[in-house]
């Protein structure tokens, strides 16, 4: 399978292309790295979400440049000190297009997201633009597609590329939509009644009343414990208590079986995994001999093409956001399990809770 377009363009981010932006911007390379995350997560989260519409897709891709260089990246950087650079004029043009009425918002957010003024994220956005727009273009190039099948796997990466959008961004592009969702264990059933939002008060009273129930003494539960006590995490470890000749041991040590769930037919964490997810990208970025294998399960277990679909766009959903906080690309990698390989059987909602996961598996890189 492909590599997820965000993944690969996340992949251009080398140390050269970094420390040629930083300097340029007279910016730290920090700052520079999440900006020109941030940058890439919104140029494409822009363009995903005019993923239904063939018509915009033709007026963007028809703007954008078919080919750069071997990192175009980098060839973008090295140029970003030189105001009259054509590569540079040429993403200014495009940002505007690409954001329309959004670019002030789009512009705060990224400046927010690495720390930098908007002058600065402004020049990110203009570096990131025409590499991202011509690699989407050399993609349907390269690939004989037309623009509707364009738009089918940009509809296929948006769950992906919604998560790593800067904060804001993901409600400005997906104007109520509050999450994308993957049927699980089949096609879904039809919704309730009681799922109306009129019904929610009495659905309260309902759920109020279960409660009490279940201190009298029931003893089923549906939902799982705030933490797991298989997913209890550490301190991330680093260099002054890392095992001097074995990381991979020290990262195990740290995290021990650390598993990070999510919500039912979906690519969201649940809340206790967040906190869980920040731990594990301090660690790993501390332990750059390690690498780490992610993969994604589900709560069904037979083998069905959308759970599968689902299992894989869980883990990368992880490697995404882990790249995104500082974890390099070539550290990990992303696969699906899908629901059988699940540790648990799916009788019971607990067990079905326990088996929408990722997994992490380390070796040395």
């Amino acid at each position: 399978m492909a590599e997820p377009l965000l993944t690969t363009l996340y992949g251009m981010l080398d140390q050269r292309t970094v420390s040629s932006v930083a300097q340029n911007l007279l910016i730290s390379e920090q700052s520079a790295a999440e900006g020109l995350r941030s940058s890439i997560a919104a140029v494409l989260g822009s363009v995903t979400s005019k993923a239904e519409s063939p018509a915009a897709l033709r007026s963007l891709v028809d703007l954008a440049p078919r080919t750069l260089a071997d990192n175009p990246l980098l060839h973008v950087a090295r140029s970003a000190s030189d105001p009259n650079s054509c590569l540079l004029a040429s993403g200014r043009h495009l940002v505007p297009r690409i954001f329309g009425d959004a670019e002030a918002p789009v512009t705060n957010a990224v400046g927010a997201a690495s720390g930098l003024h908007a002058e600065t994220a402004s020049a990110l956005l203009a570096m990131v633009a025409p590499v991202v727009m011509g690699f989407i273009g050399n993609q349907a190039l390269i690939n004989g597609m037309n623009m509707s099948s364009l738009g089918k796997l940009l509809e296929r990466e948006a769950p992906v590329v919604r998560n790593s959008q800067p904060a804001g961004l993901s409600d400005l592009f997906w104007p109520g939509k509050s999450h994308f969702a993957f049927p699980e264990s089949g096609q879904a059933p039809p919704r309730p009644a009681w799922q109306s939002p009129r019904w929610l008060p009495v659905l309260g009273i309902a759920l109020l009343t279960v409660g009490l129930v279940w201190l009298f003494g029931r003893t089923s539960r549906v939902e799982k414990p705030a933490v797991s006590p298989k997913s209890a995490v550490t301190e991330p470890t680093g260099s002054a208590n890392r095992v001097a000749n074995d990381p991979v041991e020290a990262v195990r040590l740290s995290l021990g079986k650390i598993e990070l769930y999510f919500d039912p037919g979906s690519t969201r964490l649940r809340p206790e995994s967040r906190d869980q997810l920040e731990v594990i990208a301090k660690t790993l970025a501390s332990n750059l001999d390690v690498h780490t294998t992610l993969t994604g399960h589900t709560d069904d277990a037979r083998e069905r093409p959308r759970n599968f679909e689902l299992a894989k766009q869980r883990a990368v959903s992880i490697m995404t956001q882990l790249i995104r906080k500082g974890v390099p690309s070539d550290r990990l990698s992303a696969e699906g399990g899908a629901g059988n390989h699940s540790p648990e059987g799916n009788s019971a909602a607990v067990d079905r809770a326990d088996n929408r996961r990722v997994t992490l598996e380390f070796s040395e890189h």
